[in-house]
């Protein structure tokens, strides 16, 4: 209801082939709710695959670029070529702030991941960083934008997936 007055905005993915059924369809959305005081938002780059989105808006007396994405996660090489494009396509602004949200679908810091010791056993000798090229493409574009992983910020040694999981039905970590 936060919203319900406020501002949406989409970057939707192309539509489903004929004939195919099943599953969510890719798209990234922005809700910012009305009672916040975002003012003069506009977007900035709409991706026509749906795996990004970029609004510009001012907040109290700072001017933020949001980005919402969500990586390829097709290949390493695609993955690579995602992140690489981000700044090309919304270029930072002097002074302006940054909020990057997004299903990176690739691991930062892996040894710090919980799959990782379960990845372990399984081939104790085998190269467990999935995305290398992404990762590194990764890393640039959070240094340009100058954006840190607040996950890892907050709790920097903790081995769980960056993302809340549920046991018995309780949410055990973020």
């Amino acid at each position: 209801r936060d919203w319900e007055n406020g501002d949406c905005y989409w970057a939707s993915g192309p539509p489903r082939p004929a004939g195919t059924r099943g599953g969510s369809h890719r798209g990234c959305v922005l809700m910012l709710a009305a009672n916040v005081g975002f003012q003069n938002t506009k977007v900035a780059y709409k991706d026509p695959l749906g795996r990004f989105l970029a609004v510009r808006t001012q907040f109290k007396e700072s001017e933020l670029l949001i980005l919402v994405t969500h990586a390829d996660n097709e290949s390493d090489p695609a993955q690579e070529k995602f992140y690489d494009a981000i700044p090309k396509l919304v270029p930072k602004r002097p002074g302006e702030l940054v909020l990057w949200m997004s299903d990176c679908n690739n691991v930062s810091d892996r040894p710090l991941d919980y799959s990782y010791r379960i990845d372990l056993e399984r081939a104790p000798r085998a190269d467990l960083e999935r995305r290398p090229r992404g990762v590194a493409a990764y890393r640039r574009v959070c240094s340009y934008y100058e954006v840190v992983d607040t996950f890892r910020r907050l709790r920097p040694f903790d081995r769980e997936y960056s993302r809340v999981h549920y046991i018995n039905g309780k949410p055990e970590s973020w």
